[in-house]
């Protein structure tokens, strides 16, 4: 029983730390990009997209870059500069690129500024900032060792 515990409690603790370079928005269930690098990497379209499709960040390796749907549900029009939802801790009130390519002009794409919320389209070969999401799996890491010690 004591190795459990101690199990547990190293789990938790790795969980906590790990959970600390991602924000999980519990209204859409996607999980964002937090750390550092948010807030640091500016790349162009097609370069963004393969940075998110290669990112490997607290244990998974499904990050994408978010279609602009969900990049404009993370903006708090509340707020300005930056205008995002309370909870995320690296940010820059500057445009973050989406997927989402412009479906009339084949050179341009949608981005957000999140210095006050606003969506519009840009040349591909912009340099803008990365955010990369993922979704949420069904059972958190924490919720499935709770299950676990709880079945002994």
């Amino acid at each position: 029983m004591k190795k459990s515990a101690i199990f547990l409690i190293a789990s938790i603790i790795s969980f906590i730390s790990l959970s600390a370079n991602t924000f999980t928005d519990h209204e859409t269930g996607l999980v964002w990009q937090d750390n550092i690098e948010a807030k640091k990497t500016k790349k162009d379209w097609s370069s963004a997209i393969k940075y998110c499709k290669n990112l490997k960040l607290d244990g998974y390796g499904d990050w994408r870059l978010p279609a602009i749907d969900e990049l404009l549900s993370i903006t708090d029009d509340t707020r300005y500069d930056p205008a995002i939802k309370k909870g995320f801790k690296n940010i820059v009130s500057d445009v973050y690129w989406s997927s989402s390519p412009d479906v009339s002009v084949s050179s341009l794409a949608w981005d957000v500024s999140f210095g006050y919320g606003g969506d519009f389209n840009d040349f591909k070969s912009g340099s803008y900032y990365v955010r990369c999401v993922r979704d949420s799996t069904n059972t958190s890491k924490f919720d499935s060792l709770i299950e676990y010690f709880a079945k002994e």
